[in-house]
Order: structure tokens, then C-alpha cells, then sequence
């Protein structure tokens, strides 16, 4: 199983260093399991170069010389975009794998403007424009399936980067108190606003909101231990008086 696991990741120079590491081997099973519960394993030829690149991102991680900040910078860098895109997959009924519709800043409301958002949000009309088989007229549908499968493969990165990170241990020990969910959350918030005021759909928060949560994003790049914490310490007063929402345990 190892060696097919190899075989479609890495070229053949690297793979007797790469077998003898269980972070890499670790990263690599973990992307196999990924591909087969979404089913981008179905796709062998869209994903040969994605998995190429993630493997080399693997790779640079693993020969820096602060693995711990490299694999920061290359997790931060996946949920960026797989939050962007849970955001637009959210449903106020019953799609909300994470279980984050419903907490300040995320509405699961956006999944009924989609057409609006590709039409408007400068990003996903750049994904949009290199596609095969875009209708000239954005359909409901065709965003919904279009936002899913960039969802999926986003999930898939980030799902990689994380092993890589627990890996390391660069969690907390107590699972309900880890830094991902926090991190994760905040990014969302700050990604729905930004959807919401591109196509002037009311903001359910207000700006310092947003402008308070971004600052996760840094306090994760600068390899804070625990960037739960010391975001909580940053803004206490504000989440002390109910004016930034803060789970103390998920």
C-alpha cells in the first residue's frame, strides 16, 4: 500500500528518504483516506498535479529549517480557502458540517446567492474563468456543484496539512479547547462578511467584529503556541462585554 501511495506522489528520487518518515507517511495516508470519503480519487487525472504540488509542500515543510512555521504558513494558507468555501456550502437547514450556522457571523444564508457571488466576487470569477464548461448564464445549480467540488478539494488540503500539524504537536492535548476550531471559526466570520458586502446583503455583525477576528490569521503565522489564548487575551475586554463571541470549548 506504501509503495502505491508513492508511487502517486513522489517521483522516484525521493521516495526511499520520504518512506523513512512517519510525518510525511503519516500526511500521505491521510490524503489517500481524504481522496477515497470525497471521492476526488474518481478524478486520477484532474488530481495528478494537485497531488504533486501537495507532496512537494510536504516536502518543503519537512527540509525547513522551522518546520513548525512552515507547516503554519502552509495550514493558514489552506483553511484561508477552504473556509471561503465552507461558507458558501453552509445551509440554514441541513448542510453544516461543522456546526458552525447559527454562531455570530455565519448564517449559512449565502448558498441561496451563489449566482450573485460568482458574478460579483473578483476571486470566484477568476476560478470561474479557466473552466471548462461554464454556462454563460450562472445557474443555482452550477454554482452549487462548482463551490462544492472546490470545498471538497480545499477540505482535502487542509485535512493533510493538519496531520502534518498534529504531527507535530502543535494542538492542545484537550481536543475541545484546540486551536483549529477557533481559528477556523474566525476565518469564516471574516470571509462571510466580506461575501455579504460584495453582493450588499445586510452584515449580521459589525465591523470591529470582523476586524478583531482577522487577527487570528496573524497570531497563527507568528507561532504562538496556543493562538487560542492569546487571541482571547488580546480581546478580553471586548468578549468580556459580549461584544466579540469567543467558545471557550467546542
Amino acid at each position: 500500500m506504501f509503495k502505491k501511495i508513492l508511487n502517486y506522489f513522489i517521483e522516484n528520487s525521493a521516495k526511499e528518504k520520504i518512506s523513512k518518515n512517519p510525518l510525511v507517511m503519516a500526511a500521505l495516508l491521510r490524503s489517500q483516506h481524504v481522496m477515497k470519503e470525497t471521492g476526488l480519487d474518481k478524478i486520477p487525472d484532474q488530481m495528478k498535479e494537485p497531488a504533486q504540488e501537495l507532496a512537494e509542500d510536504i516536502l518543503t515543510i519537512i527540509n525547513s529549517d522551522n518546520q513548525l512555521l512552515a507547516m503554519r504558513g502552509k495550514y493558514a494558507e489552506a483553511i484561508l480557502v477552504y473556509a471561503r468555501y465552507q461558507v458558501l456550502v453552509n445551509d440554514t437547514i441541513q448542510d453544516d458540517p461543522n456546526g458552525l450556522v447559527g454562531l455570530p457571523g455565519i448564517t449559512g444564508e449565502l448558498r441561496e446567492h451563489l449566482v450573485k457571488i460568482g458574478e460579483d466576487d473578483s476571486l470566484i470569477k477568476k476560478d470561474l474563468h479557466g473552466l471548462k464548461g461554464v454556462p454563460d448564464k450562472l445557474t443555482l445549480q452550477y454554482m452549487k456543484d462548482f463551490v462544492r467540488g472546490r470545498y471538497l478539494f480545499w477540505y482535502w488540503r487542509q485535512s493533510v496539512f493538519n496531520t502534518l500539524r498534529i504531527g507535530m504537536k502543535d494542538m492542545n492535548q484537550n481536543a475541545k479547547k484546540d486551536w483549529e476550531k477557533h481559528f477556523f471559526y474566525s476565518v469564516c466570520v471574516c470571509h462571510e462578511y466580506d461575501f455579504r458586502f460584495t453582493i450588499k446583503l445586510k452584515e449580521n455583525i459589525d465591523f470591529p467584529q470582523k476586524l478583531m477576528n482577522s487577527t487570528f490569521l496573524d497570531i497563527v503565522l507568528s507561532g504562538e503556541k496556543y493562538p487560542d489564548l492569546a487571541f482571547y487575551e488580546a480581546n478580553k475586554e471586548a468578549i468580556e462585554n459580549k461584544q466579540l463571541f469567543f467558545k471557550k470549548v467546542w
